[in-house]
C-alpha cells in the first residue's frame, strides 16, 4: 500500500503543513498512519475536507457535517467575507489580524486568496456605504 509524505500531500492538494495540522487538531483528519506518511484512505479524507473548505465552510461546520449533523445555518465564502467585513468596522487590529490568520490557516492558499480576499477587496472598492473608505484602508 502506497503512503504519501506530508510534502507530497501538500503538493497534491495545495495546502500547507500548518493547514493539515489545523485539520488534525479540529478532528477532521488523523495523523499519518505510518512513518512513511498518509495512507490512500487518509488522502481521500483530506480531499473531502479540502472540497468542503473550498465551499467556505469553517472547520467547526465541517466537523459537524462529517459527524452527520445537518447544517442549521448559512455557511460559505459569503459568510466568511461578511464576518471579515464586520471585523473591519471593529477598531481592534489584534482581532482583525487574528481572524485573517485563522482563516488563512484553515483553508488552502488558493481558496484563501481567490474565494476570500480577492472578492472582498473587489467589493470594498465599489462599496459606497458609510465608513467604506475606512474599512478598505484597514483591509489593505
Amino acid at each position: 500500500m502506497p503512503y504519501h509524505s506530508t510534502e507530497t500531500v501538500c503538493g497534491i492538494t495545495g495546502t500547507l503543513p500548518g493547514t493539515l495540522r489545523n485539520w488534525r487538531r479540529a478532528g477532521l483528519i488523523t495523523a499519518p498512519e505510518q512513518p512513511d506518511g498518509y495512507s490512500q484512505g487518509q488522502l481521500s479524507r483530506i480531499f473531502t475536507v479540502l472540497d468542503m473548505t473550498s465551499r467556505g465552510d469553517t472547520l467547526r461546520e465541517i466537523a459537524l457535517q462529517l459527524n452527520g449533523v445537518p447544517e442549521t445555518h448559512r455557511s460559505g465564502w459569503e459568510c466568511r467575507q461578511e464576518e471579515l467585513n464586520n471585523q473591519l468596522s471593529n477598531p481592534s487590529d489584534k482581532l482583525l489580524e487574528a481572524r485573517i490568520r485563522r482563516v488563512g490557516n484553515d483553508y488552502c492558499g488558493d481558496d484563501f486568496v481567490n474565494c476570500y480576499l480577492r472578492p472582498l477587496n473587489l467589493w470594498l472598492r465599489t462599496d459606497l456605504t458609510e465608513g467604506a473608505d475606512k474599512r478598505q484602508a484597514r483591509f489593505h
